[in-house]
Order: structure tokens, then sequence, then C-alpha cells
């Protein structure tokens, strides 16, 4: 699995703070979000504005970006591994395999960091698979500057920039201007 493993940082550390995905009930994300938010140091939930049909009109609402997770910045002590988990509506926090005993399973700061640029920059997101092939490029000018991700191409002038989320197998996209990123230098 891609990302910071317990094997390479060595024994589980509760006192740095780190990202780790939360799964939540089926359309409980908002919910979980609203009670965590005074228990955690940091937590993000990626929204989207979609548009929905209703009886007489068309209204646009926010809708989670991924489905069924949100995302908490937190030095996970067992403490608050367990506050996190009685919380209403959360089903676990994504761990490294394991069985019962298995621990928490950071995710990499600059995915997180990409992800918050997409949804700030309020333009039209896609949730998508995601992909194994691709460059990994970074956005150097427009409202994305700063993001990393995957670009696949889609025509000459127009790419679409993926960011993917390792740990829980999900991603999103962004159409993007290809004159707008360069090649993550190895």
């Amino acid at each position: 699995m891609p990302g910071v493993s317990v094997s390479e940082t060595g024994p589980f550390d509760f006192d740095t703070p780190r990202w780790y995905a939360v799964y939540t009930k089926s359309r409980h994300e908002k919910r979980v979000h609203q009670h965590l938010v005074p228990k955690m140091e940091e937590v993000f939930l990626p929204l989207t504005k979609v548009w929905s049909r209703r009886k007489d009109r068309r209204v646009k609402f926010d809708k989670p970006l991924l489905p069924g997770y949100l995302f908490i910045r937190e030095a996970l002590s067992p403490a608050k591994r367990l506050t996190v988990l009685q919380t209403f509506g959360v089903v676990r926090i994504l761990s490294s395999k394991g069985g019962e005993q298995a621990l928490p399973e950071p995710i990499p700061e600059e995915q997180i960091e990409s992800l918050k640029i997409l949804v700030a920059a309020r333009q039209e997101i896609h949730p998508c698979d995601s992909l194994s092939l691709g460059e990994e490029v970074e956005v150097i000018a427009g409202p994305f500057m700063g993001a990393r991700g995957k670009l696949t191409q889609i025509n000459p002038k127009q790419s679409r920039l993926v960011v993917s989320i390792d740990l829980i197998n999900q991603a999103v996209a962004v159409d993007i201007d290809v004159r707008d990123v360069e090649k993550v230098k190895s």
C-alpha cells in the first residue's frame, strides 16, 4: 500500500499529528463531521456542489466528494482513537492490515493538501477511480497551483489532473490546461 506504513516508520507514533481516513455509515459524512469538529485538531470533509431535481425546481447543494469518507488530522493516542470510534456514524478508522489490533494507517500530508487545493478552487470536480498509470505532475499556474497528481491526456490542449488518496483507493479529477502543469522531478 503506498504512503507511510507502520513498518517503515517503526513503532506507532502517538505524539505526531497525521491525517487519517474515517469511514462512515452511508450518508452520515456531514453528521460525523459536525460531531468530530469540536473533538479533533482538524477535520476535513471534501464537498462538491451538485444539481438536484426537485418536484418543481432544480437546486444546487453540497455533496460529499468521496462518499463514506472524511479525514482527521490528529495525534491519534488510544484515547483519541476511542473518541473517534465512539462518534455516532463512524464505522472505523482505516488501518494497516493486522486484524483487531491493527494500527491506523496515516495518509501522506501532500495528498490531503492537494485535495484541499482542488476543493478550495471551487471548480467542477469529478470523482474517478484511482489510476496506476499516468505521470506525476504539479500544477504551476492557475487556481489549482501547488496541487500534485497524475495527469491523463484528453486532447492536446486539455488534460485531466487526478489527485488520489491511495489508502482509500479513491480519487478526484479536474480538467486543466496542459501548460499549467510540469512533471515532478524524481
